[in-house]
């Protein structure tokens, strides 16, 4: 991305640098508890949201320019779309999953296991005949 930005004569000073970072960072509060909020209700998600705006690693993965916030946002998004597929089925959650897991690997490639890990979880839970909704 940053370098698209130079490519095209853009001059990158430090807040460009660092803010798609910063919305990662703030879009993992805000949508993180919305998205597990059905399976966890509402008080925990709120507790949830808390703990994720105090987790020293989720503070620190936001001021960093590096893109550590955007994998742990996408990933876990994408653990959570596969969730819903599990219990739902829909077209849209699948979609949504592919999407997502494909974009947190693209962003990092170290999220590769754990957007993946979901897709170990269906295999070996088809595999020992418990294809039914995960135990959330």
């Amino acid at each position: 991305m940053y370098r698209g930005l130079l490519d095209l004569g853009v001059a990158l000073d430090e807040l460009r640098l660092r803010l798609p970072v910063l919305a990662a960072g703030i879009a993992t509060v805000v949508l993180l508890p919305r998205a597990v909020q059905p399976w966890i209700g509402v008080g925990a998600a709120r507790a949830f949201a808390w703990w994720l705006a105090l987790s020293p690693a989720l503070v620190l993965f936001s001021r960093v320019v590096r893109y550590y916030a955007p994998k742990v946002l996408l990933a876990s998004l994408a653990a959570a779309a596969f969730a819903h597929w599990w219990t739902r089925r829909t077209r849209r959650s699948a979609f949504l999953y592919a999407t997502l897991a494909a974009a947190a690997i693209h962003v990092h490639l170290f999220a590769a296991p754990f957007a993946l890990a979901p897709l170990l979880f269906g295999a070996l839970a088809l595999a020992l005949g418990r294809g039914g909704a995960p135990p959330l």
